[in-house]
């Protein structure tokens, strides 16, 4: 069985979908393919019938997924967001916003402690380019993502 993702942060009534597939790639996410979630702190997060998982409060908790007598356990932090940048401390991830609300997760164990991050969004006339494949899609906005120099795994 496999579970996706691993580790999960989360801001206060953020949502993370779980992706649990068998080996032969079935999706059996939902309770009703026979999947279990079990949360370690029901008044941090709680897991829906999909496989979703709620955040309700900041905290700690630990998501156990069982299915067929297999069981992964996924750690999710919620966390409220700093806005600017923040560093990184071992073991935890980070949410980062600007004064615009958007928003930058880095899951805990996807950066070294002492990472930098931060986001910053950009209006597209202040590009100087052109917005790439304007033909396709309908270009919002842009961001900066900055990782302090580190590229994310």
């Amino acid at each position: 069985m496999g579970v996706y993702p691993r580790a999960i942060a989360l801001p206060v009534l953020g949502q993370r979908q779980l992706k649990v597939t068998l080996p032969d790639r079935t999706n059996i996410s939902s309770i009703a393919s026979g999947t279990q979630y079990f949360v370690s702190d029901p008044d941090v997060v709680e897991v829906d019938a999909a496989g979703a998982i709620h955040a309700k409060a900041s905290g700690v908790a630990t998501v156990s997924v069982i299915h067929d007598g297999m069981q992964h356990d996924v750690v999710v932090r919620v966390q409220a967001p700093v806005t600017g940048a923040t560093t990184i401390a071992a073991g935890d991830g980070a949410i980062v916003q600007d004064g615009n609300g958007n928003m930058l997760i880095v899951p805990p164990g996807a950066m070294p402690a002492g990472t930098r991050v931060a986001v910053q969004g950009h209006d597209l006339a202040d590009l100087g380019i052109p917005v790439p494949a304007a033909d396709l899609m309908d270009a919002l906005g842009a961001i900066d993502i900055d990782l302090g120099g580190q590229r994310s795994d």
